[in-house]
């Protein structure tokens, strides 16, 4: 596991603060696919969940949550999260509903209200019409904005995250003021690194220098003629 954002700590006040509005909304079960309430419940950093079925399920008592995750996700998984129990699918083989209907029964035999995020973007119609079906006759229940707000006040770590994040904006708006002038292109405005991978056409670019950068950086991955490599910095 890499360095976590905050103390280990406030990882478990999050999960049982989450647990308790939960709780409190009469959900048995919950299961969250947004990549950012991941994040923030478990340190699973992860930039593909909004694209690809994930989802954390819990429910409000004392059992230890799961990932479920695609199988090429689980080294991330298991590098940036603090969850122990990860279960994979394989992708574009096994139906992802399967795999989150039976850890809920799992988790909860007898639910009646499963709490899933349906207003994320990482939630779409489709999906959640077959997770309804795959989970019936238990009722889903839009718990979007009951563990949304939970993230609304920030903890001193977070505002010293915020802080930061606010300093590498202004250098770069900095820099940007400093070098761009009219005619300048996009590409001429990046680093070397990454005109080197723009001009190039025999390379996709690799997003991981677009996305992640600095000593919290564990993988990158790259497209190359052979296909998606996943490789440890």
């Amino acid at each position: 596991m890499t360095g976590l954002p905050v103390p280990e700590a406030e990882f478990a006040t999050r999960l049982n603060t989450a647990r308790r509005a939960l709780g409190d909304a009469g959900i048995d079960c919950a299961v969250l696919m947004a990549p950012e309430i991941q994040y923030w419940l478990s340190g699973y950093d992860t930039f593909l969940g909004a694209n690809i079925p994930q989802a954390m399920v819990f429910t409000p008592g004392t059992d230890q949550p799961t990932l479920v995750v695609w199988d090429a996700d689980v080294a991330i998984a298991h590098e940036t999260s603090l969850v122990g129990d990860i279960r994979t699918y394989l992708f574009g083989v096994d139906d992802p509903t399967d795999v989150f209907a039976r850890t809920v029964c799992e988790k909860a035999p007898a639910a009646r209200r499963i709490g899933l995020d349906l207003s994320s973007p990482a939630v779409n119609h489709a999906f959640g019409l077959a997770l309804s079906d795959a989970l019936a006759p238990a009722e889903l229940v839009d718990v979007t904005e009951t563990v949304s707000r939970l993230r609304i006040v920030k903890s001193p770590a977070e505002l010293e995250h915020l802080r930061k994040a606010g300093s590498y904006a202004r250098a770069g708006l900095d820099a940007a003021r400093r070098h761009a002038q009219p005619g300048i292109t996009e590409a001429a405005q990046m680093p070397p690194e990454m005109q080197s991978d723009v001009q190039s056409a025999q390379q996709a670019l690799d997003h991981a220098k677009i996305s992640s950068a600095g000593n919290q950086m564990s993988f990158k991955l790259t497209v190359p003629d052979g296909g998606v490599q996943l490789s440890e910095r």
